[in-house]
């Protein structure tokens, strides 16, 4: 918090009732949502998440030495310490305001570009950030980390709490950030963490399965996601796929002089033509009102073209030419984890990416079919306590295009990983060509298994973790990165004179 604010400050055009305990015009030392970083002096704000209730945490709070207490009703204890109590009737409407009052509403002191859909947040979002830079010192906040000018640091969420994204916001006004780009998660839009931010520009890629655990269906999924481009004042521009089904409806849903469409259809407003796509880079011809330039961007196959005329759609309202982006893209240092080439000299080629939904997979793999020499390979698993509906698809689709998948554990949390991996096996068993399936729910094990198999001109892809570090196993995070453990294998798959006799034997 920038500067300590009075209750008053911080209720400030909030509606309320108030337990008459305590003076409006003290000042707090901070605000919380969790009591677990609760500092004493702290404002405590009972907000509910998806498992529990924030009221059971309000003794918790006071016992931390929270300082006063806003929430949906009156609670007992409260009133015996004489806290102040605000009862309003959404904690978690009134959060994001509160947010802002303490640190002194810093969003308004930057541009705000909201990037949101299934897939492509991240790579949209670096991309439209790498460019950017070419004017002005751009931050970001994201599912990989917060750039906040000065520092790259891990967030929790793609999308963080309103305490958590004002605090950044506050941090690039003070590192002298005039821009930010963010991911958008559907989570976020739901729960009302972007409440009150105002974007320039926002951005849709797709929609497509995933989340339905908490979605419910694919409708409540898509009103989640249209909330950032009908809220009030609106954007300045949206930047909408109309390639995809839900960006058709979503651009026929705005106003029309808002709306910049993109995508391969002769009818977008910025469109890709005579497209090549390599596995490292893509080539094609990028056309904008009437002007046609050609492109090289050093970021593979076919569907990262979207996500690139997505960029240089948001950034030539910027000021920065098709030319300019051209230019500034060939230097594009790519994204952790997707499509991230593991090369120790190994005669087969090896990736870690983040896809981790049915369309995702497909896409990676569809696009990879034509630059495979031999045979196409895959390790994934898919998350426990997520959808599930989507595991039988994304077996179906790793039969449909590789002759080895070995299915593995992604985070399977509380869920049994053999369980997981049965029912994406059902989906393999609905193809009728089927590839040799080889199911190891050790994942260490399994990406050793996809190398040690690989044959020369093999293509192996390790899909699902990406840029993760941990493996999340029952409630314990444990050290893990995908990269990590496939370098090592792959080191050793070049040192045929030296391997260990165990290693020879699994091989």
């Amino acid at each position: 918090m920038a500067a300590m604010k009075t209750l008053r400050q911080l209720l400030e055009g909030i509606s309320y009732l108030s337990s008459q305990k305590g003076e409006l015009e003290v000042a707090v030392t901070g605000v919380s949502c969790d009591t677990r970083t609760l500092e004493r002096g702290n404002l405590f704000v009972a907000v509910s998440g998806m498992d529990r209730d924030g009221h059971v945490f309000i003794p918790d709070a006071i016992r931390r030495g929270a300082f006063a207490i806003v929430s949906e009703r009156f609670h007992p204890e409260a009133n015996h310490m004489n806290l102040p109590q605000f009862v309003v009737s959404s904690t978690r409407a009134v959060l994001p305001k509160i947010a802002r009052a303490a640190f002194g509403d810093p969003a308004q002191r930057l541009k705000l570009i909201g990037v949101t859909g299934t897939n492509g947040k991240t790579t949209t979002a670096f991309l439209i950030q790498h460019l950017l830079n070419l004017k002005k010192c751009t931050g970001l906040i994201g599912t990989i980390y917060c750039d906040d000018g000065q520092r790259k640091g891990p967030l929790t969420n793609t999308t963080p709490g309103p305490i958590e994204l004002n605090q950044l916001f506050a941090r690039m006004v003070e590192h002298g950030v005039s821009v930010c780009v963010m991911e958008v998660s559907s989570h976020a839009l739901d729960q009302e963490r972007v409440d009150g931010l105002i974007f320039s520009h926002t951005v849709f890629t797709n929609l497509t399965q995933d989340h339905l655990d908490y979605h419910r269906d694919m409708e409540h999924y898509y009103q989640a996601k249209r909330k950032l481009f009908i809220r009030e004042p609106a954007p300045e521009r949206s930047v909408v796929n109309c390639d995809d089904a839900y960006g058709v409806r979503l651009a026929d849903e705005l106003e029309r002089n808002r709306v910049t469409s993109y995508g391969f259809q002769s009818h977008c407003d910025i469109r890709a033509e005579h497209v090549v796509a390599h596995l490292d880079a893509v080539e094609f011809d990028l056309v904008q009102r009437g002007e046609r330039l050609h492109a090289e961007v050093p970021l593979g196959l076919t569907y990262n073209v979207s996500n690139i005329l997505a960029a240089v759609a948001v950034t030539s309202e910027a000021g920065i030419s098709c030319g300019e982006a051209i230019r500034r893209l060939q230097s594009f240092p790519g994204v952790p984890g997707r499509m991230e080439k593991i090369d120790e000299g190994q005669d087969f080629l090896v990736y870690v990416d983040y896809a981790h939904t049915p369309d995702a997979l497909e896409q990676v793999l569809l696009s990879s079919t034509k630059a495979c020499k031999n045979r196409l390979v895959c390790v994934f698993g898919c998350g426990g306590n997520r959808d599930r509906g989507k595991r039988p698809l994304m077996g179906r689709i790793a039969a449909r295009y590789c002759a080895l998948v070995i299915l593995t554990s992604d985070n399977p949390r509380n869920e049994d990983p053999m369980e997981i991996c049965q029912e994406m096996r059902q989906g393999i068993n609905q193809e009728r060509c089927r590839p040799e399936i080889v199911v190891e729910v050790d994942r260490e094990r399994a990406i050793r298994r996809a190398i040690t198999e690989a044959r020369r001109g093999d293509l192996v892809f390790i899909f699902g973790k990406g840029h993760e570090d941990v493996q999340i196993i029952g409630d314990r995070k444990l050290p893990f990165r995908d990269q990590d453990i496939a370098r090592s294998y792959s080191k050793r798959r070049c040192l045929p004179f030296k391997i260990s006799p165990e290693f020879a034997a699994e091989r």
